[in-house]
């Protein structure tokens, strides 16, 4: 680039440096340091005298060359003074040479009479070419280039050089390899073969950068041809569009390694820097830990050195300076390229945040088929007559079945209180879900003083809609979904981790099934079992009518009729039950004028006068569970709250069952 800039010549009588009819030497400028601003060499490009002001004595503009001498010879006589010193100033002709009168003195005297700018003889509009005459460039401001000084132009075909480039988008390329072999999109056979070959690729480009070869294009193009092939051959089998996402990434990730072998330019390498991303998209979207958010890291700093790479001007593109000129100087580049460079990755990171937690979520329910598949595994089978638990233990002499570390004895057909032992913090399973709910699976209604049964274990099988390609459960009218204001649809997504029941886990009310294989059956009360076992990599999908109600609501419904038949179900109290439970009762709910006033007031108890205490020890022989867990230890764990809570209900006439399953879990804020 060709810099103006203006410098007042120095104080001295006669002709000025650069002038050939004196040869004394000038007086030298005085200029006043700045005694707290160091001083450093910058160099400088500063555009030649005779470019800035072109001699007098004509009114039109000087052109490079003329009739006379080399213009080299006098570009370099207006730049130099005496004794080869950089001439400044504005050139003054010598004594005795008649001064120019000047471009508007010349106009009033008729000697530069122009036709108006941008027009031709005729009339018409014409643009002006930049090349006067014998191919020279027009005007006085722009000088012939010196083949030494220009910046150099380089092809856009030619190779591209930098190693370090090279390394930055193979190693993004292998992030992306990982990240997809991580989440279990490929193979790990397919997934160490392309980390093999993509390095592979990208060196033997290097090595074959300027020699460009077609039968190597020639190959590389059936290779994606067989590629895609083998995609659409596996596509074929996929019934839904979220299955599709698994030979989708098999497909990007054979791109990329076949795109390896054939990057010689900056713009080759640039692709396979995109498409990387990519491959990190296709593993963020089955990712369902935060632990993701290190290969996120990962690719993104790597993104960040191309960035800075590929903006980087090659090294013959940098133009030499024309002068050195001694000037203050600031920070040091590095230190204010570093800077800069936080200051951006700060304030990317900060504004990347701040629109993920302001950006809305797409709707599950705007998916018309919600994932479901049976993973990796062959699925164990499993009778639909009765819930299949393997991971309890067996039972003890006194018959009762205690917890094992991923074995809940309430998965089963019984709840039994006197069970004990302690569950593992292992993952049992990961939901993807509009909102946070209860995952319920088994529905208990006698109580016979320890244990938890199903008056009606009865269960009908659910059809197949070929057109959702999903189950739709019947419901009796008393247990129907409420419609809408008053529930609320969630589409829940179900990743198995380790082996459960055969036992759906879903939120209430449970309108849409998408599971992988036939066979569902239905019981009484909405629980739902299939003939496999939820086997590890397993993912089904329910599409649930949560009941919404109001709590002004709830208190205006008056108290069912506790003499209908279908309710005295869940009204069953055990008979040999303690009169001392219904006076607690009693005492507990009072004049509580609806029932959603009475659960509250025995919730409420519950929470002031009872404990959380997995340690306690079983309940002597012939007791009650829940009268001594209400007035002898009063400490107990999740089986015993909810035993007293119901127990306390029915003894007032509140219908009320004990309900298994899992809590809402924690919340990945990454993946929801």
């Amino acid at each position: 680039m060709l810099l103006r800039r203006r410098v007042r010549a120095g104080r001295g009588d006669g002709p000025r440096p650069g002038c050939a009819a004196d040869r004394r030497a000038p007086r030298p400028r005085h200029r006043r340091a700045h005694p707290r601003r160091p001083v450093g060499d910058v160099a400088v490009a500063r555009q030649p005298a005779a470019e800035r002001h072109p001699p007098r004595g004509d009114a039109r503009r000087a052109r490079p060359g003329g009739p006379a001498g080399d213009p080299d010879d006098r570009d370099r006589a207006s730049h130099l003074g005496p004794g080869g010193t950089p001439s400044v100033g504005r050139r003054r002709p010598p004594a005795g040479e008649p001064r120019s009168p000047g471009r508007l003195r010349a106009r009033r005297a008729g000697r530069d009479r122009r036709r108006p700018r941008g027009r031709s003889a005729g009339g018409s509009r014409r643009r002006r070419s930049p090349m006067g005459a014998a191919g020279r460039p027009r005007g006085g401001d722009l000088a012939p280039r010196d083949p030494n000084v220009t910046m150099a132009r380089r092809s856009p075909a030619a190779p591209e050089d930098s190693i370090g480039m090279r390394v930055v988008v193979a190693l993004a390329v292998e992030v992306g390899i990982i990240a997809l072999a991580v989440q279990g999109a490929v193979t790990g056979a397919v997934a160490l073969t392309a980390l093999v070959l993509a390095p592979a690729g990208y060196a033997f480009s290097y090595v074959r950068r300027a020699r460009p070869s077609i039968v190597l294009k020639v190959l590389l193009a059936l290779g994606l041809v067989v590629a895609t092939m083998a995609f659409l051959q596996t596509v074929r089998s996929v019934t839904t569009v979220d299955a599709a996402r698994i030979p989708l990434s098999g497909l990007f990730l054979w791109v990329q390694v076949l795109h390896a072998f054939d990057v010689p330019r900056r713009r080759d390498l640039a692709f396979s820097m995109t498409s990387s991303t990519t491959l990190i998209a296709a593993a963020g979207a089955l990712a369902l830990t935060t632990s993701f958010v290190w290969v996120l890291g990962a690719w993104a700093a790597l993104a960040a050195a191309w960035l800075w790479l590929s903006s980087a001007p090659r090294p013959e593109q940098r133009a030499a300076p024309l002068a050195i000129r001694t000037t203050a100087t600031g920070p040091r580049p590095r230190l204010a390229s570093v800077r800069s460079a936080a200051v951006a990755g700060i304030a990317a990171l900060c504004l990347g945040s701040a629109l993920f937690l302001v950006m809305p979520r797409l709707p599950a329910s705007l998916l018309r088929t919600p994932p479901f598949g049976l993973g990796h595994r062959t699925p164990t089978p499993s009778s639909t007559d009765s819930v299949s638990n393997p991971g309890l233990p067996s039972a003890g002499g006194d018959g009762v079945v205690d917890f094992a570390a991923l074995g809940y004895p309430g998965f089963s057909s019984a709840m039994d209180l006197r069970a004990r032992g302690a569950l593992s913090d292992q993952i049992v399973f990961r939901v993807r879900a509009d909102q946070p709910d209860l995952w319920r699976a088994e529905v208990f209604d006698t109580y016979d003083g320890s244990v938890w049964t199903a008056s009606d274990t009865r269960a009908s099988g659910l059809s197949l809609d070929a057109d959702t390609q999903s189950y739709e459960p019947r419901y009796p009218p008393m247990e129907a979904p409420l419609p809408p204001p008053f529930s609320n649809e969630i589409v829940q997504t179900f990743y198995v981790s380790q082996a459960q029941p055969n036992v759906l886990f879903a939120a209430a009310r449970a309108e849409k099934i998408y599971f992988p294989s036939s066979g569902l059956q239905m019981d009484r009360y909405g629980s739902i079992r299939s003939s496999f076992l939820l086997d590890e990599g397993m993912v089904y999908s329910v599409v649930s009518q949560v009941p919404v109600v109001p709590t002004p609501l709830l208190r205006l419904l008056p108290r069912p009729n506790t003499d209908a038949p279908s309710l005295a179900r869940y009204l069953q109290l055990p008979s040999e039950l303690p009169q001392r439970d219904r006076n607690l009762a009693a005492r507990i709910v009072g004049d509580a004028d609806s029932e959603e006033e009475a659960v509250v007031r025995v919730q409420a108890w519950i929470q002031q006068h009872t404990g959380y205490d997995l340690s306690v020890p079983r309940e002597p022989p012939g007791v009650d569970a829940v009268d001594h867990f209400l007035f002898d230890t009063r400490r107990g764990f999740c089986e015993h709250i909810a035993s007293a809570m119901a127990v306390l209900l029915r003894a007032e006439g509140v219908p009320t069952r004990i309900v298994t399953g899992y809590g809402p879990g924690e919340r990945n804020p990454l993946t929801g």
